[in-house]
């Protein structure tokens, strides 16, 4: 049951509706939450409930049988001084687009991917932030498969699906041509590429 508000109270909330907007934002962000729950007209709808969650104000007692969830994955839509409670522990956030490719997501500067490569903002987003970018593996060569068999040719790694068809035992595929539209694989033995030259497949591979 929550405490009965005195004038004084509704007072503060009538200050916060002429210089905040609608009444029950006011009362959301003025309120205090004296029971240790949040009236926000977020709740329902934020990033908190959705997880399982529940919106509160941030005080020492507020969560003490709980666990705070972390404020950017859990949020309570905004409001100052709310937090999102969780009974148990929280969940872990789903992976941004970054992650979930195996990349990883640091700042921008010339280092920072030296041993990797950057993947492109758009596909592989790191959640928005600035200064940040994705800093991917380098992908895998294209093995040479299936040798003396009709099937003989370059495969992707890993089982991958087959490039082309080719006479390419002993030879190996390799990064070149770094940095220009030819940027891809080639054979390191003549003739064992595609097609009978050397070219494999364009791909971004440094």
């Amino acid at each position: 049951m929550k405490p009965t508000r005195t004038r004084a109270d509704w007072a503060a909330v009538t200050s916060c509706v002429l210089f905040g907007g609608s009444l029950a934002l006011a009362i959301a962000a003025c309120s205090g939450a004296d029971d240790g729950e949040s009236d926000s007209a977020y709740d329902k709808q934020s990033k908190c409930a959705s997880a399982g969650g529940k919106c509160v104000a941030i005080t020492p007692s507020a969560c003490s049988k709980g666990e705070w969830g972390d404020a950017d994955a859990y949020s309570c839509g905004g409001g100052l001084g709310v937090g999102c409670c969780f009974a148990a522990s929280p969940p872990e956030p789903a992976p941004n687009a970054c992650v979930a490719a195996g990349g990883e997501c640091v700042g921008i500067n010339p280092n920072a991917c030296k041993d990797g490569i950057w993947g492109d903002a758009n596909s592989y987003s790191c959640g928005g932030g600035l200064g940040v970018g994705c800093c991917l593996p380098l992908p895998e060569p294209p093995e040479c498969d299936q040798i003396d068999t009709v099937d003989e040719g370059w495969y992707w790694p890993g089982g991958g699906s087959k490039i082309c068809a080719a006479s390419c035992a002993k030879a190996e595929a390799v990064c070149d041509a770094v940095g220009s539209k030819s940027e891809g694989w080639y054979s390191n033995k003549e003739g064992a590429g595609c097609a009978g030259g050397s070219l494999i497949a364009w791909d971004n591979c440094q």
